[in-house]
Formats: structure tokens, sequence, C-alpha cells
């Protein structure tokens, strides 16, 4: 039994985390052993389910390459004889892709984002992750990109050769959502949100509300339900707060697809919708600058080439999507998620959509690949050194800078204190002078007058 490791940052709720569960799902099917390395989270216990050994790792985003780690990497290659290794997030790279050219096993390099402008951000970050990347990809065995708009900024940013991609769509295993007793929605009632609590999507969250806000207002029996943690939790709660009696909000769960199907309406973006629509429901995307409206059959081929981002597509008025939804009835409704589904299953079904290296693969021992990695390492680590020393002295200076200038202010402010007090001591001897003065010419005038 050939064992495959994936990587990514931890078993936390979201699209990266769900779509290597989906992988995990489908490569044990198949017979492979599986190895998860990530930080424990609320879905490590779905993957044990399956049959995965989950090593809880902790990665870091960082210029310089901690040797530490790249060998525990490496032990548990060796100790579970891992043969492939697939790296879903970037924050694994500086540590696994080392590891894996240490080991003479060959990697797969995933593109799950299609932000763009995060390789800028990354680069601008961290300096050095310019070469990094670019080592990354070319030495990878494929790229796998979950669009074709996250495959060329890739390939436009680092020039590799197109044959090195592969484009796998996010997908779904249709086994297990088959079990699952999905109704077909009759009525709009129960409106769900599914949604990580980010910065980056809020602008998604804000107006996913605000669709149920609005609906709220031609339907008074209408409910919403909040699923998503993080950092911006409390502003979702301020969010909702003029109609908390119509919400209720459930946290951060690993159970999703037992709780979708008591939902009608997913409002979404990226994986959770393409859930809904496995599940037979009606979609909203609300997209990270705009709301994109109703998933149809005519719009939902173009859609699942963003991985249901909505990037691309025109945003929509409000007003405009919550008159489609009023003006549905249970036969349009039947037609919509009966045709979405239909799609779905054919062309976004995770038993289709799996990429393995053949387990014929046989890697060449290459040791001037090692020593190449390791001359990288000691380059990149001795350049890291000189950027913190170079920032360690710049703030240094500032900090000397600022008290010779506190200082040079303060020997200022003495000398005015001491020309204010030769000032007063000129006044006070003026004064003094006319006083005596006016004594003398008064004795003098009445002297005169005397005499």
């Amino acid at each position: 039994m050939e064992t495959v490791m994936l990587c990514l940052n931890q078993l936390g709720i979201g699209g990266v985390e769900t779509a290597a569960f989906n992988q995990t799902i489908q490569l044990i099917r198949r017979g492979y052993k599986v190895v998860v390395v990530a930080k424990d989270g609320i879905y490590k216990e779905k993957f044990e389910e399956e049959g995965a050994i989950c090593i809880n790792f902790e990665f870091e985003i960082k210029s310089k390459y901690d040797i530490y780690k790249i060998n525990r990497i490496q032990e548990i290659i060796k100790k579970y004889n891992v043969k492939q290794v697939h790296i879903h997030q970037f924050d694994c790279i500086s540590t696994v892709f080392p590891a894996s050219i240490f080991c003479n096993i060959p990697y797969v390099a995933y593109i799950h984002t299609g932000i763009l402008g995060v390789y800028d951000w990354f680069e601008n970050s961290y300096p050095g992750y310019d070469k990094i990347f670019k080592l990354y990809f070319e030495l990878s065995e494929r790229i796998v990109a979950i669009t074709e708009q996250a495959k060329q900024e890739n390939i436009k940013k680092y020039n590799i050769s197109n044959d090195k991609y592969i484009i796998r769509n996010n997908s779904i295993d249709f086994e297990k959502i088959s079990s699952i007793d999905n109704g077909i929605p009759k009525k709009i009632q129960n409106v769900l949100i599914v949604s990580r609590f980010s910065k980056e999507k809020m602008t998604s969250i804000q107006n996913a509300i605000l669709i149920f806000d609005n609906y709220l207002k031609v339907n008074t029996n209408a409910k919403l339900t909040i699923i998503g943690d993080g950092k911006c939790k409390e502003d979702v709660e301020k969010m909702v707060k003029t109609f908390s009696n119509s919400v209720e909000m459930l946290g951060q769960r690993n159970d999703i697809n037992n709780i979708m199907p008591k939902y009608d309406l997913i409002i979404a973006l990226d994986r959770c919708v393409l859930e809904g629509i496995a599940m037979k429901k009606l979609c909203i995307i609300s997209g990270y600058d705009g709301i994109k409206g109703l998933v149809i059959p005519e719009k939902v081929e173009k859609l699942s080439k963003t991985n249901f981002s909505g990037r691309g597509c025109d945003n929509q008025d409000i007003n405009a999507v919550i008159e489609q939804i009023i003006n549905l009835d249970e036969k349009k409704i039947k037609y919509i998620v009966e045709r979405n589904y239909e799609f779905a299953y054919k062309n976004l079904n995770a038993s289709n959509n799996l990429y393995v290296i053949e387990s014929e693969y046989v890697p060449q021992e290459n040791l001037n690949a090692k020593q190449f990695m390791n001359t990288i390492i000691e380059i990149q680590n001795l350049y890291v050194e000189r950027i913190n020393k170079e920032e360690s002295d710049w703030k240094e200076w500032e900090k000397a800078k600022k008290w010779y200038e506190g200082q040079i202010e303060l020997e200022k402010s003495k000398a005015k204190n001491k020309q204010n007090e030769i000032e007063q001591l000129k006044h006070d001897l003026e004064e003094i002078y006319k006083s005596k003065t006016w004594k003398i010419a008064n004795k003098i005038k009445k002297f005169y007058k005397e005499n």
C-alpha cells in the first residue's frame, strides 16, 4: 500500500480543508494510505474516521528555513514510507519543499487561491519568497490549479511551462451526499450563511446578511442560521443585532452535510456554494466584492470556472435579487436545483477529479538537487539574517536618533529658560534703576523747594 502525505496549514473549517478531506476519501478508496500533516483542528476527527493518520504540525510563513522543522518532516516521510507529497498551502512550502528534495520524493504543488496579488503580498512581506516560489513551482512534479485563472496568474508570474499544470476544479464526494435525505425546497423559509469570519470575507458576509435583512421585510417568518467563526466574530454579531430574534449562530461545525438539508437557501461563496448545489439547495453567491446573484442552470458552468467565487462576474442589485427570490415558485425551484445538481454531478464529482502521481513513478537519485537545496537554504538564511540585522541596526539608529533629538530639544529648552531668566534679570534691574532714579529726583526737587 503506497503512502501519500497531504500538507496543509490546519484542520479547521475552510475550502482547502474540505478539498483535502475529499481528496483523502478518494485516495483511501483507491487503496492508498494517507498521512495528513497539519495543525490540529475541528476537522481532525473527520479525517481519522476515514482512516487517515493525522500528525499535529504547526507550519509558519517565514523567510528563513527552519532546519529543525525540515528534519522533522523528513522523519515523518521516512517513518511512514511516504512516496509522494501533496502540498496544499503556501504556509507549508519552506518546510515541506526542502524535505521532499532531501528525501528524493516527488511533490505536487496546489494553487487553491484565485486572489490576484497573493504572490506579490508574500514576496513583499517575506524577503526572498520570489526565489522560493520560483524554485518550488519549477521543481514540483505537477502544479494543480483549481481554476484556469489561478493557473494563468501563476504562469505569468513565474514563467513555468504550460505542460507542468493540470486543472482540477473544486469537487465534491457525491457518494456520501447520496446517502443524505435532501428535500428540494418548496419555498424559501430557512436561510443559511456559511463562512470563515476573516477580514477578506467580511464584504461577502455583510452582503449575505443584507440579503436576508431585505428578504425578512417581505417574509417576516424567515429564519437565518450562520455557521462560522474567526477574528471578526464580534463584527458579524453587530451586523445581525437589529433582527437577532430571527438569527441563530452555530459557530464552527464539522457536520455541514448534516446541517444543509434543513435549509432552503444557501448564501455563501467558493466551496460552500458547491456543497449547497450538491445538496439540491438554492444558492446565492455573495462574492468578495459584491453580490453575484442566484446560481441558475444558465450560469452554473461559468460560475464553476471561478470556483463559485463570482470573480469576473457583474455585481447585481440587491433589490433585483430579492425580487428574483420572491418570484420563485415550487416548479422553478425544482428546475433550478435539479439542473444545477446534474451539472455538478457530471463535472465536479470528486471521483473524477482526483490527481495522484502514478505508482510506477520511480524518482531518480539526484545528489546535485540535494546539494543545490542545501546551498539555497544556506544562502537564503544568510540573506534573511542580513536583512534582519539591517532592520535591527536601522531600528537602533532610529532609537539613537530620537534620543539625540530629545537631548537637543532638552538643551534648547534649558537655553530658552536661561534666556528668560536673563531677560527677567534685565527687567528687574531696569525697574530697580527706575525706582532709584525716581527717588533721587524727588529728593532733589524737595531740596530745591526747601532751599
